[in-house]
């Protein structure tokens, strides 16, 4: 999530200081009649009990039970192992609570048990933290909130105000881009998969994104961006984050792609963030087909649009269906080849084959849903407001047009406008669906 040892520990007491955990039985539903699965008969984790004596009161005295009291493995009434407080003296019972073995781990680890103490002698201090690291949490996949709300912080990764309210002209970046291509074709490659990089980790929790140009900083991405210092240095209004992204689309175009829309007006970072290139560590006993789905989820792509992603060109190569050609074959012989495990995954799932299929036999409807899943990708993060895409049927002229030349460059960057709104509608409707 995200969250320091602070917050961590903060949510976890904090969230303990309400409610309850229900385990009723051990084979539910618990209970007959009326109240099966009801009141004291519900059955949820499997847990039974409830952190404090006053559960249903804000307090910080789940920490001064955590060191108050000595605690007991037990079976509870949910067959689940969980803690018992021991009676301090013959004198008294015990209070009816428990703690989960993951709540004493904050009293027997080092730095937990330093903060743990913390809250435990200070309410105040709890309450502070725990407000910060909640707002945090509920927050942090929400984006931009707009108008009446805490300024950004910084776990939303806050980029920099626009310099101008006017955009570069971006017809000279297009140039240089295409001259470095015609120079040297192998720079398709590195645009492309620098751009797709670009990206970084996933856009449904509004975490990642090409905005920022954070993979700018990463060493392992050097070489292409000191290709792209050459157009930055003669275009210095136009960001680093505009250029990425268009020096994709100008390779995609060059390899023979159908149009695509380019809408700037990007910010560059003034630092490097860790959240937005984390990768997604998957348990490892999860298979890769499902892998594979979730990261194309995660995305918030359709798996049209991911299987499209798929077949983007590497090295010189154009940008056809022949990809998905060889797969197809290689999933009739069987022999997986030089095809990865991930790509292999994709004729191992009848819903994802069919696509797979689809594409080897229709070219063009591959390249329609390339460039869907593309400009979805290159546009996911350009908020305006928690709910509205900035680049919605926006298109930035990056092509010389000779007056009154309605057949090639504007038809094709309208042509392009009209494929991103389109996009956007399919996306809605995925999600909504």
């Amino acid at each position: 999530m995200g969250m320091n040892d602070t917050e961590t520990v903060a949510l976890i007491g904090g969230g303990h200081a309400f409610g309850k955990a229900h385990g009723a039985c051990d084979s539910p539903p618990c209970g007959t009649g009326d109240m099966q699965g009801k009141g004291p008969n519900t059955f949820t984790s499997g847990f039974e009990g409830a952190w404090t004596q006053i559960p249903t009161t804000w307090s910080n005295l789940f920490f001064t039970n955590l060191f108050e009291f000595e605690w007991d493995l037990i079976e509870g009434p949910g067959g689940e192992h969980q803690w018992t407080p021991q009676a301090k003296n013959l004198q008294e019972n015990a209070p009816d609570i428990f703690m989960l073995t993951s709540d004493l781990a904050l009293r027997h680890d080092e730095k937990y048990r330093a903060i743990s103490e913390s809250y435990k002698n200070d309410l105040s201090y709890l309450d502070e933290q725990f407000m910060h690291s909640w707002y945090k949490l509920t927050t942090q996949d929400m984006g931009p909130l707009g108008d009446g709300v805490p300024p950004a912080q910084a776990f939303q990764s806050p980029l920099p105000a626009a310099t101008s309210s006017e955009l570069p002209d971006f017809i000279p970046v297009r140039a240089k881009l295409q001259s470095l291509i015609d120079e040297k074709p192998q720079y398709r490659a590195l645009f492309v998969d620098l751009s797709h990089n670009n990206f970084g980790c996933c856009c449904t929790d509004y975490d990642g994104g090409c905005n920022g140009s954070f993979i700018r900083f990463e060493e392992e991405h050097k070489e292409s961006m000191d290709i792209l210092e050459k157009v930055k240095v003669n275009n210095p209004e136009a960001s680093y984050a505009d250029i990425i992204v268009l020096a994709g689309q100008v390779a995609l175009e060059d390899a023979g792609s159908d149009p695509i829309a380019f809408c700037g007006g990007r910010v560059d970072a003034l630092e490097k963030t860790d959240r937005t290139l984390e990768p997604v560590v998957y348990d490892t006993r999860i298979d890769t087909t499902s892998i594979v789905k979730d990261r194309m989820a995660v995305k918030g792509l359709t798996p049209h649009q991911g299987v499209a992603l798929e077949g983007k060109p590497t090295g010189s190569q154009a940008l056809n269906n022949q990809f998905f050609v060889d797969l197809m074959a290689a999933s009739e012989s069987g022999e997986q080849g030089s095809f990865t495990d991930e790509q292999f995954a994709l004729v191992q799932d009848d819903k994802l084959k069919a696509i797979v299929e689809s594409y080897a036999t229709n070219e063009e409807e591959f390249k329609k849903e390339f460039v869907s899943g593309w400009s979805y990708l290159m546009n996911a993060d350009r908020f305006d407001g928690p709910r509205i895409n900035a680049c919605d049927g926006v298109n930035t002229v990056t092509l010389q047009q000779k007056q009154g030349d309605e057949t090639s460059g504007s038809i094709m960057q309208k042509m392009a406008g009209i494929s991103a709104m389109l996009t956007t509608v399919a996306t809605i409707a995925v999600f909504s669906s």
